[in-house]
């Protein structure tokens, strides 16, 4: 999971209020800034409701995107991600394999 703010990063202040309150509410995974770049990419310019999900797969592009949360959502979501995790390669316990996506080679041309 990872969280994104979407106060100004540049803005000490903003970067220690949004720290004191990840801390006050417990928050025990990644919190980000988003970008203007981020946001106009990803944010549907009619709809900035929240929460929002993006999941992203494996090739890095996006897979699913739902606003809200209410039961239809929660099982769309849960099916993309065990979808998702379906595709990853098998690593047997103890192995030495790397835990990273293998890289697809291209033809250079």
């Amino acid at each position: 999971m990872l969280s994104l703010a979407t106060d100004n990063k540049e803005n000490k202040d903003n970067v220690e209020s949004v720290k004191a309150y990840a801390s006050l509410a417990k928050i025990n995974y990644p919190v980000g800034f988003l970008t203007p770049e981020v946001i106009a990419y990803y944010v549907d310019n009619h709809d900035h409701g929240v929460p929002q999900m993006i999941l992203f797969g494996l090739d890095g592009k996006m897979v699913i995107r739902r606003i809200g949360w209410n039961e239809k959502v929660s099982k769309e979501m849960r099916a993309a991600i065990e979808a998702q995790l379906a595709k990853m390669p098998t690593v047997k316990p103890g192995s030495k394999a790397s835990s990273r996506p293998a890289t697809q080679k291209t033809k250079q041309g």
